[in-house]
């Protein structure tokens, strides 16, 4: 009978590091949300600098016209942002288009516009 022998290996993950701010990655979880079944709805990010100062979530309908603005003025400590159920509640069943600013100092980065279904 053969045997195995495993070691498990700590990596470090790098933290990031850059001079500019930028947002490489935007993923919405979960998606499609039902406000009236989750408890929150998570943001996903991938941002070169970490310790943002403050943020804001943009959405739109389908027809390109903003519904809704939700701005923080807390820091992000991490690397995805939550958004609480009762800002999400008065939309209806469809499909909506979002984008996030993150700011911090004097720099602003904006992400990609991005899809969030809404199905209650």
């Amino acid at each position: 009978m053969a045997t195995a022998t495993f070691t498990i290996t700590m990596t470090a993950t790098p933290e990031p590091v850059s001079e500019e701010l930028k947002i490489t990655d935007v993923i919405p979880y979960p998606n499609p949300f039902n406000p009236e079944k989750d408890e929150k709805l998570k943001i996903g990010l991938g941002i070169t600098q970490l310790n943002v100062d403050k943020y804001s979530v943009t959405i739109y309908t389908s027809g390109y016209r903003m519904i809704k603005e939700i701005k923080k003025e807390i820091p992000l400590r991490q690397n995805y942002i939550e958004i609480d159920t009762k800002d999400l509640q008065s939309l209806s069943n469809g499909t909506y288009y979002y984008y996030v600013i993150i700011t911090k100092g004097n720099k602003e980065a904006k992400s990609k516009i991005d899809k969030l279904i809404i199905m209650k």
